[in-house]
């Protein structure tokens, strides 16, 4: 039987892609930023902080809570630096974006607690996560079939998200969940429905959503996942994962990710033949902005540009401005999108967002986080498959958390998105910790 406190975590992991669909919905027919979905979990951030409070506080775990209340400080100084030196300074975007960061911190501290006390059974959850992949497909495929589905981009891109509102979160989501369904179907000794049915939904859904990021990073999984299967010679199983990688293979050549790659070069084309005659065809200030992201093209190199989809020159105008940031800035931060005028651009690579948002001293702090983990999850990784009695879960654990972390410095929509970091927070807590029984036959 769940306790009470394990039904209320299953229960929200539980509803997660319900929550991005109505948000989706009330997004795209009513225009409002404003949702039920951001209003739920910003009621269980509070849970959560007084989840992760009153643990360490009942256990006299003063060295935490002081660290939590110096990263509060930390936040509320940069704060007041950019409330008087940024202009302009909109204290609605500063604290939505501070709720956004603040979101997985805590959330990996809550799942690190959770799985040292082991307050939360890993096969129930491992099941529940499996069950939402079946449920995010479901979203997916079915407005798609039946033609009633929002698109990926925008009418000059192939792609469909389903009844979702974001492709690159999406497409994070499912790379997160496919994961995750894999260990649960390592962790079964039978032909699991559920899993099957989860794996064969994710790649239709990938194949759909028509991201380059999700389409690589499912293979990549995949291509693991096989290779483990066959290394213990589990061909049975193996049968499942290799039909899911086959299927992303030919979806690379033959999904909307070919057809998109195709329409940027045509779109590029266009593109350079109009920038000829700029007077012809943009305002005054379109041609400004032109002419600076000419500028910055030439600083980057063509190819690195079209990989990121541009976002290098948005790495560069954020640079410019962190460049000519007051000092105090420069050290705490420079708040929601550092600079803009008119509309606010993020780079979209979480690493550098969060170093241009919230300074050096903690972008430092961060870094040595980063190598550290980076440190631990490749030495766990080449440490267990020469083990004799090889754990494969420990090994997907290792490999995932490290593919998606790159998917977060690369692409984004990892860390200040809410509803992939809760995915990623628990990947990276059960990467940090074993559960019971592993430690105790590591020991033995």
């Amino acid at each position: 039987m769940c306790s009470l406190k394990e039904k209320i975590w299953l229960y929200f992991i539980l509803l997660q892609p319900i929550l991005d669909l109505v948000t989706s919905l009330m997004i795209n027919k009513t225009g409002s930023s404003l949702s039920l979905g951001i209003l739920v979990r910003v009621i269980f951030l509070a849970y959560v902080i007084y989840f992760v409070l009153r643990h360490f506080i009942t256990n006299k775990q003063w060295k935490p809570l002081i660290g939590i209340g110096a990263l509060g400080l930390y936040f509320l100084i940069g704060l007041l630096i950019n409330f008087f030196l940024k202009d302009p300074f909109s204290i609605g975007a500063e604290i939505t974006f501070l709720t956004k960061t603040i979101y997985p911190i805590f959330l990996f501290i809550a799942f690190y607690i959770i799985f040292k006390e082991n307050f939360l059974g890993r096969d129930r959850l491992l099941k529940v996560l499996t069950i939402n992949a079946i449920v995010v497909s479901a979203i997916i495929i079915l407005p798609t079939v039946f033609g009633i589905s929002f698109e990926s981009y925008n009418s000059s891109f192939a792609g469909s998200i389903g009844w979702f509102n974001a492709a690159n979160e999406t497409g994070a989501i499912l790379v997160i969940l496919f994961a995750f369904t894999v260990l649960f179907y390592l962790k079964s000794r039978t032909w699991d429905p559920a899993a099957i049915i989860a794996i064969v939904g994710m790649t239709i859904s990938v194949y759909l959503i028509g991201t380059k990021v999700a389409t690589g990073s499912f293979l990549m999984i995949a291509l693991c996942t096989a290779l483990l299967f066959m290394l213990k010679k589990n061909w049975m199983k193996s049968v499942v994962i290799l039909v899911a990688l086959a299927g992303t293979l030919y979806g690379i050549t033959q999904s909307p990710v070919a057809q998109n790659a195709k329409v940027v070069e045509e779109q590029n084309q266009i593109r350079q033949d109009m920038y000829k005659e700029k007077e012809k065809h943009f305002t005054a200030d379109i041609i400004e902005q032109i002419n600076m992201y000419q500028e910055y093209r030439k600083m980057s190199n063509p190819m690195l540009t079209q990989v990121l989809s541009s976002r290098d020159l948005f790495f560069l105008m954020h640079y410019d401005f962190f460049k000519e940031a007051h000092p105090l800035r420069k050290a705490f931060g420079m708040g929601y999108s550092s600079e803009y005028e008119k509309e606010a651009k993020m780079v979209e690579m979480d690493y550098f967002d969060f170093v241009f948002s919230y300074g050096l001293i903690l972008g430092l702090a961060l870094t040595v986080a980063m190598i550290f983990f980076i440190f631990k999850a490749i030495k766990t990784a080449i440490t267990e498959l020469f083990r004799k009695n090889r754990d494969d879960r420990k090994i997907l654990i290792a490999f995932s958390s490290l593919l998606v972390l790159g998917v977060s410095f690369i692409a984004g929509h990892i860390w200040f998105a809410p509803a992939v970091s809760l995915y990623f927070m628990i990947l990276l807590a059960m990467m940090y910790n074993q559960d019971p029984a592993e430690r105790k036959q590591t020991v033995q």
